[in-house]
């Protein structure tokens, strides 16, 4: 049996990062661009006035604030849109991890035997009422909140999620202090409106950021959670290889994933 499944929850994610990015780059130009729209109308409307037309009614007063506040932006390195790409780069990561545990149970029904998912409770009406993915999700769902002691934030908590199944590992420092950072700055930006406390400064130290200051993501930094997690992403998927490749007769995934190695080179 072939187990060319579990490489496709990872082409949907490098996919799915690929098109943040594109969508990212397009938002920074058309902040760009809305930067200089009110200087373009006047341009506009000087040239109308030159050739005997009436310039177009416009909202002046809506443009300009629209002008000011695209200039911030620009001038700023685009805080904010970086903050918005934070939580969903956050977002996607957790997702990922879950809905491949999801995957994984599923295809795998052995793993139904281990002793973590076997502890984990659901009644019996609940369970008549769910189809398979439903089962599997709650499962994935409990082992990532009812462990005994919660993790950090990061990849601790998706890295204990994966022991389970044997797919956890050691992580490079960098990438694991670029991922807690992400969910220290999202925790920050979603809860407390991106405002520093004494409790983010305790947790992110290197940031050498002051109680009271608002966070600004930088592009640089915003590169880094968007590397880190890709090379965290892939990290796990080369687990999975070696899972397989222990096994008999699971040399199919072991050639699928040796054919398309070099584009997943971590």
């Amino acid at each position: 049996m072939g187990h060319s499944w579990a490489l496709k929850p990872f082409e949907a994610f490098g996919a799915n990062l690929q098109e943040f990015s594109l969508l990212h780059r397009c938002a920074q130009g058309g902040i760009q661009q809305g930067a200089n729209v009110c200087h373009l109308n006047e341009v506009l409307d000087k040239a109308a006035l030159v050739l005997g037309d009436e310039p177009k009614k416009r909202n002046a007063k809506y443009e300009a604030m629209l002008e000011a506040i695209a200039r911030e932006e620009v001038g700023n390195g685009y805080p904010r849109l970086n903050s918005w790409a934070v939580i969903y780069l956050s977002s996607t990561l957790e997702a990922f991890v879950k809905e491949y545990l999801t995957k994984w149970i599923q295809r795998r029904p052995s793993t139904m035997k281990l002793q973590a998912v076997q502890k984990v409770k659901i009644g019996i009406a609940d369970v008549r009422l769910m189809n398979n993915y439903e089962i599997a999700r709650y499962i994935v769902t409990s082992l990532g909140s009812n462990q005994a002691q919660r993790p950090k934030s990061g990849v601790d908590r998706y890295e204990k999620m994966l022991e389970h199944f044997s797919l956890s590992g050691r992580v490079p420092r960098n990438v694991s202090k670029s991922i807690y950072e992400l969910m220290r700055v999202r925790n920050a930006l979603a809860h407390n409106n991106g405002v520093i406390d004494d409790q983010f400064i305790r947790e992110c130290p290197w940031m050498n950021c002051k109680r009271g200051d608002t966070l600004k993501v930088k592009g640089e930094s915003l590169d880094s959670y968007v590397n880190s997690i890709e090379s965290y992403v892939m990290l796990i998927m080369w687990r999975a290889v070696n899972f397989f490749r222990s096994g008999a007769g699971d040399g199919d995934i072991a050639r699928i994933f040796e054919e398309h190695g070099e584009r997943y080179a971590i």
